[in-house]
Formats: C-alpha cells, structure tokens, sequence
C-alpha cells in the first residue's frame, strides 16, 4: 500500500474545524497534524463564519439573529532544528461567543467572550515509533455583557465589564506511530487557565442593590477556564488515502463565572465531548481534498443559556489543498445543524444552523 501522507489533507481540515456550538463557547483548537507536519513551514488563513441562529417567546415574539458574523485570522509555523526535534507555533481564536438579543424577552442582552490563545510546542521523535511534546500557552481572554431587567429577576438592567486579561497554561501529550501505513495515535492534555480580571458592574441593579448609594461597583473576579485532553488519530486504509478520527473531552462542570453583585453569571451542568471522523485522499500529486463528520455533545442540561444558545451541534466540513512547487493554497467549507432547545423564559430555539469558510496559504522553506 503506498502511503504520500505527508500531502494529505488532514492538516487542512482540523486546521478549519470549528466546534462553536458544540460546549459552551469553545471555538477553534489545537491541531496535532500541524504539530506532526513533516515540513518547515508557515501558514495562515482567514476565516468566516454566518450563524442563523434565532428564538421565539410565545408572547414576546422573535429575538432576532442572536449570533454575530465571525472574521477571523489564524497561523502557525514548524521548523525543525534537528532531525528529531521541532519547534511548532499556533495562533487561534480558542473560545469566541459574540451574541446579542435585539428582541424577545431577552432585548437588550448581549454577551462577548474571546480567548486568544499562543501555543508554542517543542517535539522530540523519541525512536520511529514514539515521539513526545509539551510547551506553554499564552491565552488572552476578555469577557462583557449586558442583562436586561429580566435577566436579573426585574431588579433592573447590568452592563459587566470583565475587561481583558492573560493567563498561562501548557499542552503536554505523546503519539505512537506506525510509519510504514502513515498510523499515528496521539493522546495530549491541555491545561487549566486561570485569570484575574478587574471588574466592573453598572446600571439599575446596582442602584436598586445599594439603595441609590452607586451606580457602579469595581470588584476582582478569578475565572478558571476548562482543561481539556484530546485523543486524535489517523492511518492509512488505501493508496494516498488517510482515516481520521478525534475525540475531545473538556471540563466545563467546573467552570464559573461569578461576579459580586450578579453572582453566577455563567455555569455548565456536565462536562462535554466533542467527535470528528474524517476522510483525506490526494487525487493528483498537486490535489487533495477531505471530508469530515462531526459531533459536538453540549455542556449543559435543560434550559438553555441565551446568551450562548447551544446545546450540541452536528455537521460537514469538506477541504482541498493545490500545491505548487513550495506554496499551498487551500480552502474548506463546512455547515452545522444546531440541537433545538427552550431557556427559563419559553424561549424555543429550533432549526437552527451556521456555515464557514476558510481560505489559506502554506509555505514550505
């Protein structure tokens, strides 16, 4: 069975998935097939995201499109300094929630929280069949949001301002390899992050609370974002044809976002997983293309959150990769379907979906 895996594109499609929806508001992630590129190499591409994602009360009518448009820029580069040990670099958008209500019973509420995350990795090829990694992550995050009145039990309205702050965490892990049939199964951890923000609250509810006292409170809130371990794999099944297969398990029963006068703004009542299966074949030696299942478990039980409307998410993601000489250009589509649901309200948010795409380049040097 001859076996060009090297040109394959599983770098394409987990460099392109996308999990929003799926736990939480979990966005882009770590690619292990980056890591494990045989190439110095640099890559960048652009991505864009369409949600059409809404609700509807029974008596207070449509919320309009909840989720915002997403534009986004991601790179990474590999180089090796020895014939056995590499240094990778990842830049992504690692949690992302841009959601507003412009009707319904939530008008006026919105939510923003954006971790941009820095993962610089060093790799050792131990002997030809087993290889480990490990190295920091620099994650900036940045949290705000409004509650209208009913959000806050008609106690009157909240703007929260988290502001911006940076945590470090750090990605350990190791795979087996089977060279001879491209088989490579990797198990890799990626820590907690903890952040410190300053934080302020204002609006009715802090007059209503402090009896007309003040209009803003300042406080610190310590937030830890989930830990996360990973399992990814992929084997040839044909001639220049790979199978993948992933699965991502993250912690959200712990995370929470407390405040001092609103208390609990954010929780999750179950710890999530996410699947993907995937298919990459290389057609001509300037051509490849994949395809891509996935299957994301939500985070929480029940009522739905509605400022993060989803629960779990299903969906298809198909990419292609021409090269010529040292330079790739690739792009990649994918749609999901997002599970229906109701929050405290009535609210019933069904039929729901989103699309991508992404183009990018690639050099090898």
């Amino acid at each position: 069975m001859k076996l060009k895996y090297q040109s394959l594109l599983v770098a394409i499609l987990s460099v392109t998935s996308f999990y929003s929806h799926g736990a939480a508001y979990e966005f882009g992630r770590y690619s292990y097939s980056n890591l494990y590129s045989p190439d110095d190499k640099v890559a960048a591409s652009y991505s864009y995201f369409n949600y059409d994602i809404q609700g509807n009360h029974p008596t207070f009518g449509n919320t309009g499109d909840i989720f915002n448009d997403t534009h986004y820029v991601q790179g990474a580069v590999n180089y090796f300094f020895t014939d056995k040990f590499s240094g990778n670099a990842q830049y992504y958008l690692s949690n992302n929630i841009d959601t507003q209500h412009t009707g319904g019973f939530w008008q006026g509420s919105s939510a923003n929280v954006k971790t941009r995350t820095l993962a610089l990795t060093g790799k050792y090829q131990i002997t030809p069949s087993f290889s480990a990694f490990a190295g920091p992550t620099i994650n900036q995050t940045e949290i705000n949001a409004k509650f209208n009145t009913n959000m806050n039990g008609g106690f009157g309205g909240l703007d929260l301002d988290l502001g911006d702050d940076i945590g470090f965490g750090y990605t350990v892990g190791a795979s087996y390899h089977i060279p001879k049939i491209a088989l490579r199964a990797t198990v890799a951890y990626q820590s907690a992050v903890e952040h410190s923000f300053d934080t302020t609250e204002s609006g009715a509810l802090i007059v209503n609370k402090t009896g007309g006292k003040a209009s803003s409170v300042s406080s610190q809130a310590e937030i830890e974002l989930p830990e996360t371990i990973d399992f990814d794999f992929q084997t040839g099944v044909a001639e220049n044809t790979l199978l993948t297969f992933s699965a991502h398990w993250r912690r959200w029963s712990e995370h929470v976002i407390k405040t001092q006068v609103r208390g609990e703004v954010v929780t999750f009542d179950r710890d999530s997983v996410t699947y993907a299966l995937g298919l990459a074949r290389q057609f001509t030696p300037s051509f490849g293309g994949g395809i891509e299942l996935n299957y994301a478990e939500g985070a929480g039980e029940g009522n739905l959150n509605p400022l993060a409307p989803g629960n779990g998410a299903k969906g298809v993601q198909v990419g292609g990769k021409y090269s010529f000489g040292n330079t790739s250009l690739f792009g990649a589509a994918q749609y999901k379907m997002v599970k229906d649901g109701k929050d405290i309200s009535g609210t019933i948010y069904q039929d729901n979906s989103l699309y991508g795409l992404t183009v990018g380049v690639e050099h090898k040097f």
